[in-house]
């Protein structure tokens, strides 16, 4: 299974095609080791990374690697600040469903998630380690 795959079933959470648990089931069945139906111990993300590239004047921003539990729970606080101080309100998911992608994400191989990349030269990749 490649990375656009895993790009493609975060898409359908976000625009609610399927729910988080029928998403994180298909990245499962993709990503287990057929022979003994578990994960491949030495494999797994444990961190999560952002690399922006500025293209207007060659800046880059690397911002260090996060351990993916302390990104999972940033995030839900990260909403619920939002939430309360900002009219728009983040409520595609819940803090509960973005925890279980994370912890599907420190399941899986290390993968890229984000890869933009514009006309101007400005790059933006989030990937796990």
């Amino acid at each position: 299974m490649n990375d656009k795959y895993i790009i493609e079933i975060l898409s359908m959470i976000e625009n609610e095609k399927i729910s988080t648990d029928e998403g994180i089931e298909l990245i499962k069945k993709n990503k287990f080791n057929e022979k003994d139906n578990n994960f491949e111990e030495n494999n797994k993300s444990k961190s999560i990374k952002i690399k922006i590239i500025d293209g207007e004047n060659g800046k880059k921003i690397n911002l260090p690697a996060i351990p993916i539990n302390l990104a999972a729970s940033l995030i839900p606080l990260t909403i619920k600040i939002n939430n309360k101080n900002n009219d728009y309100k983040s409520e595609k998911l819940s803090g509960n469903e973005i925890k279980q992608i994370f912890k599907t994400l420190k399941n899986i191989p290390p993968t890229k998630l984000v890869d933009i990349k514009d006309d101007e030269g400005t790059i933006v990749e989030i990937y796990t380690k």
